[in-house]
């Protein structure tokens, strides 16, 4: 039979088996993750996907360094509240109590699920699950530690492998 030639500028697919496709080789060292790709890459290593398209269409990614209600604070945390997406809280190991405080304050039920994942994409990545409710005093009660990502809805409360 015979082969046609690919288009012009376009290489000829190389074939792959799907295990190295969906299956990358085993690390003995987690690569790093970039600030600006931290914000989904991490709740993806603890098996946390941001979006799912049963429970969350979107997500919403703030820094939660500065408290509600502070003069230095831009954000709205109960238009935040109010979304119904996934809320992904990065530098707010200090202000998780007001944090969690405003948005239960602003509407987001205590009930909300919420994760935090430390050390994430390193070999000493740890993370632990809760509730809105009492997300802050898991963290205290484990002494987290920046740097830590928290991520709070529906999407916290999936067991993934």
């Amino acid at each position: 039979p015979r082969r046609s030639a690919p288009a012009a500028g376009a290489t000829p697919m190389p074939r792959c088996s799907w295990n190295a496709i969906c299956r990358p080789p085993p690390c003995s060292r987690s690569p790093s993750v970039s600030r600006r790709g931290s914000a989904v890459a991490v709740p993806a290593l603890a098996g946390i996907p941001v979006t799912h398209r049963t429970l969350s269409q979107g997500f919403t990614v703030v820094s939660g360094h500065v408290p509600p209600g502070d003069p230095r604070s831009q954000l709205d945390w109960k238009a935040l509240a109010a979304t119904s997406t996934t809320l992904v809280l990065l530098m707010a190991v200090k202000c998780l109590p007001e944090i969690t405080a405003a948005l239960i304050d602003g509407g987001l039920p205590p009930t909300t699920p919420a994760a935090i994942v430390a050390d994430g994409s390193t070999e000493t990545q740890r993370s632990w699950t809760g509730t809105l409710a009492d997300i802050s005093a898991v963290s205290q009660a484990n002494d987290v530690r920046p740097p830590a990502i928290v991520v709070i809805g529906d999407v916290a409360g999936l067991v993934l492998p």
